[in-house]
């Protein structure tokens, strides 16, 4: 084994110093501005490396989603690119057992972040899933068929269940009720009303029924698709959190039109995309049950690790969920698929 002087070691590297940062600066004067016109920001009147830094990430961004094939493409791009939906992929280095995912989950969450089609685009024009919707235009159908309401109900259940014991868990002294009923509703004002009448189908409900002293929360969960057809004609291709704001406006209007007046200041849908992607409502009600919780002289816990994990295990449920809805496509959807 070949032993390493300590004082020339550190006597060449603080030598080297000046060497490299000389070399730094010939190869940034050497970029060719012609080539890189996009990225002369005029760097002196810059307030901060960040401000530059975040300059440079929205040009790129830009210029990636410029490239993609589909609007389906752009606007799940637009929603990947969001802090904390990618923590998934570090999962295998977690030991809990519920963060960590297995391998063929792993490879279609990959594949969906990488903007891989569900199905191969050598499939026959106009080939139809069994739901009769062409999939030869829609490169990632099976995140919105809705043959696969029993994977979005599981899913809508894990992410329920998820949150509420998040708030039992930072807010010891809440009362935590989940699947509440809240009032019913007449057949006229059912959103089908020639369905056949049920006890279920006239009932009013919400997912988490939280009560903390006089203040009551009623919260609903909402998983939506930013590829869906409904959202990218209200622009989710070309603008964030377009998908999240309107399911949001889809949950307020549904309980405004049916719950009495004195509930509706309580309402809080917490709305997610596809990708882990959280609305800013649901944001804001996370700031304010953990800052809240901060506010407890005996609450030890370390709330911001408790919040990345909470995050760390919603985007897993997404994206279990999401690989389920792929491989139920390429089983039952289109037998032609080359995938």
């Amino acid at each position: 084994m070949t032993k390493i002087n300590k004082a020339a070691y550190q006597s060449s590297f603080f030598e080297a110093i000046p060497e490299m940062e000389s070399n730094a600066q010939k190869i940034f004067h050497t970029i060719d501005k012609a080539k890189h016109e996009d990225f002369d920001m005029k760097l002196k009147n810059q307030s901060s490396q960040k401000d530059l830094t975040k300059k440079i990430n929205e040009q790129i961004h830009n210029k990636l989603k410029a490239t993609l094939p589909s609007n389906q493409h752009k606007a799940l791009f637009i929603s990947n690119a969001t802090y904390g939906t990618a923590n998934w992929l570090s999962s295998a280095c977690n030991f809990k057992r519920f963060l960590k995912l297995n391998h063929d989950d792993f490879t279609e969450g990959l594949r969906l972040r990488l903007l891989i089609p569900i199905f191969s685009y050598n499939i026959l024009p106009n080939t139809k899933c069994i739901c009769s919707k062409p999939i030869d235009k829609d490169p990632f159908h099976g995140l919105t068929c809705k043959n696969h309401q029993g994977i979005k109900i599981q899913t809508h259940n894990e992410i329920r269940d998820g949150l509420a014991n998040l708030i039992k868990t930072i807010s010891p002294y809440a009362q935590v009720k989940i699947e509440q009923t809240l009032g019913k509703m007449a057949n006229e004002e059912r959103a089908n009303p020639t369905t056949p009448k049920t006890d279920k189908s006239t009932e009013i409900r919400c997912d988490i029924w939280v009560a903390d002293g006089s203040d009551l929360k009623l919260l609903d969960v909402k998983v939506t698709c930013p590829a869906s057809q409904t959202n990218i004609a209200k622009n989710s291709h070309t603008t964030p959190h377009v998908a999240n704001i309107l399911s949001h406006k889809l949950k307020m209007d549904h309980y405004k039109n049916y719950l009495i007046e004195k509930f509706h200041h309580t309402i809080t849908p917490f709305v997610l995309e596809t990708s882990g992607r959280l609305s800013k409502e649901s944001e804001k009600y996370l700031d304010k049950i953990f800052g809240l919780a901060k506010a407890i002289p005996s609450f030890n816990k370390d709330l911001q690790l408790i919040r990345k994990e909470f995050i760390l295990h919603i985007n897993n449920i997404l994206v279990r969920s999401n690989a389920k809805l792929v491989r139920y496509s390429r089983a039952h959807g289109a037998d032609v698929s080359n995938y």
